[in-house]
C-alpha cells in the first residue's frame, strides 16, 4: 500500500501469515 500505511501493511501481512499457517496446519 502507501508509505503512510506501513503499520497497516504489516498488520495485514501478519494476518495473512497467520491465516496461511493455520490453513497449512489443518490437514485437508
Amino acid at each position: 500500500g502507501m508509505v503512510l500505511d506501513v503499520q497497516q501493511e504489516l498488520r495485514e501481512a501478519g494476518t495473512l501469515r497467520i491465516n496461511y499457517s493455520s490453513k497449512r496446519e489443518i490437514p485437508s
